[in-house]
């Protein structure tokens, strides 16, 4: 978290250096508007704060806090008088409900833990920017930086500035049709200031997005009960050819690395397989499936399946499609250049085949908000535009219906972010390994320059051009992708050679987490350099303390010339 000190004045004294009127509105309202009321967190009370603070503080629903620290008093060096004090500024909460004697607040920003005692005031250290989409404002946004200096000014955009613009866009101050308006962080018009100093208080919107505002996501807390928080930990040596420690267990960086495999991971799934209320593991291996349980963050196998010859399980997908209480296992696979997947269950300890399908499986979110099962064949995946089937398991039985996967091309790579109460915005890796972020009628928000993801997971097949080529091309099947509890999401991100597209070499992976501020995704943190290629990986409690650990797969070494394969699963539990 960035911590930002600045000298906070007295009221009396910070309104000395207010101008009595801006060229088009009146200082005074929006003075009045932005008025700092300080109070105190009495104590936390589930996901929400209980403040001190309530309507005769002239608050309201919707305003913005922020959790301030004091710190050493400035004292004039000359005269001994006490001009202020230094702040040092924490996570910012926002008003959801006023009671007599105190309000209810959420987290909006911010990763430092909100405790009982903490003090907060309104408005202040707020971060604002003004969008000026006619480009002939900027006096008038120099004047409401000196009418509003307890806010902090990011500064002044054009429509074009927004477009490109980093930053988490709490506030907007944006002139429309000659009122000035303020915008909150889910784009709603929360004020309107008319020139002629006269203020309404805004209607609450009914989900559409106010017509050239800013589109930007719900914020995201972060609650320390939730997934883990990744933290920018310097590299750690290790490559290609980096296998982990002959030993079982090592721990390094809060990490434990450990279940060394002499084989090629290629996917892992932990769920309550059995419905036994214990977490069980699921791991592809070459020729075979391993189950099993973690005990002290080692995994511990019980029992496998040998697959068919040249089968390959490349993701694993557990979900309870018909509902009777356990979980099956959707284990998409090829073979050569066949989809050769399985449906399982595990029974007494055993993993089962169900049915053998020529479908590839994942979980997406539908339009409607339903988390259900899509399936796609050879046909599906090769279609331009790509098609794909929900499915549905009746009995022994599959049963398939038609799925609209607009705008994607691909089942994976792929995961959905709350923009508010009713609309999402779609995040997708593209078939160049770039992030990229649809608003909600399908139109492109942003795209990233960097490389995310990175996957070896890949269906063969014959290109329509290549009738005298008989060399078969890869498909390749996208890296995974989770939204967290926090409304963020992680994936992986792979340094390597992608110059060769049939044959990526990615020998350096680690895992990010990256949040939607507004205007772009932004890389909020990352897990070490985990040492080699991260085909798959868990958010998952697999230590029973109620908190999401992450679980990564890890190929230190590919089956080659002069190597032999080499894999490991590396924990990094969630201790905060």
């Amino acid at each position: 978290m960035r911590i930002q000190c600045l000298l906070t004045l007295s009221c009396s004294l910070l309104l000395g250096f207010l101008l009595l009127a801006t060229p088009a509105f009146a200082a005074e309202n929006l003075q009045e508007f932005f008025t700092p009321a300080h109070g105190t967190v009495i104590m936390p009370i589930g996901d929400k704060y209980l403040l001190d603070l309530d309507a005769s503080d002239q608050i309201a629903q919707g305003d913005l806090v922020s959790v301030y620290y004091e710190g050493d008093k400035i004292i004039h060096p000359t005269t001994g008088d006490i001009l202020g004090t230094v702040h040092s500024y924490g996570p910012i909460l926002q008003i959801t409900e006023i009671k007599s004697g105190y309000s209810y607040a959420k987290l909006v920003t911010g990763d430092k833990v909100v405790s009982r005692g903490d003090k907060v005031s309104r408005f202040e250290n707020i971060p604002v920017y003004f969008l000026d989409e006619s480009g002939q404002n900027a006096a008038l946004f120099s004047q409401l930086k000196r009418d509003l200096p307890q806010l902090n000014w990011g500064g002044y955009l054009t429509a074009t500035d927004a477009k490109f613009f980093h930053q988490r866009p709490l506030l907007v101050i944006k002139p429309m049709n000659n009122n000035l308006a303020v915008i909150d962080q889910n784009n709603q018009v929360i004020q309107v200031f008319s020139a002629l100093g006269r203020s309404t208080q805004a209607t609450p919107d009914t989900g559409k997005t106010p017509s050239g505002s800013i589109l930007a996501a719900a914020p995201a807390a972060t609650s320390p009960l939730t997934a883990p928080q990744l933290s920018a930990l310097p590299p750690q040596k290790g490559g290609l050819f980096a296998p982990p420690p002959p030993t079982a267990t090592e721990k390094a960086g809060g990490m434990t690395r450990g279940s060394r495999f002499d084989s090629q991971i290629y996917a892992i799934a932990i769920a309550d397989l059995s419905g036994s209320g214990k977490q069980q593991a699921v791991i592809a291996l070459d020729g075979k499936l391993v189950l099993g349980n973690f005990v002290k963050n080692e995994f511990q196998a019980t029992s496998h399946l040998d697959l068919n010859p040249h089968q390959k399980i490349l993701k694993l997908t557990p979900f309870d499609c018909d509902a009777d209480g356990q979980l099956e296992i959707y284990a998409s696979g090829v073979n050569d250049q066949q989809v050769d997947s399985l449906v399982l269950q595990v029974a007494k300890g055993q993993l089962v085949i169900h049915s053998r399908q020529t479908l590839l499986f994942n979980l997406l979110k539908s339009a409607n908000g339903e988390t259900v099962l899509v399936g796609q064949s050879k046909d599906d995946l090769l279609s331009y535009p790509a098609s794909a089937s929900r499915i549905r398991l009746a009995g022994d039985k599959l049963k398939t219906s038609p799925y609209n996967l607009k705008p994607l091309w691909q089942i994976y790579g792929t995961t959905t972010l709350r923009l508010n109460e009713e609309k999402n915005l779609q995040v997708m890796l593209t078939k160049n390994d770039h992030l990229k972020v649809l608003r909600p009628d399908n139109s492109e928000a942003w795209q990233s320059d960097s490389y995310y993801g990175g996957s070896e997971a890949a269906l063969l097949y014959l290109p329509q051009d290549s009738l005298q080529d008989n060399n078969p091309r890869p498909f390749f099947l996208k890296a995974k992708m989770v939204t967290t509890e926090r409304n963020s999401i992680m994936t992986t991100k792979h340094q390597g050679s992608r110059l060769l597209s049939d044959s990526p070499d990615f020998g350096s992976g680690q895992i990010v987490e990256l949040y939607w501020n507004g205007f772009s995704l932004e890389e909020t943190g990352a897990t070490a350099d985990l040492g080699g290629y991260v085909p798959d990986f868990e958010l998952v409690d697999i230590d029973g303390d109620g908190d999401q650990d992450l679980v990564a797969a890890v190929v230190y070494s590919k089956n080659g010339l002069f190597s032999d394969p080499v894999s490991g699963i590396v924990v990094i539990p969630n201790d905060r």
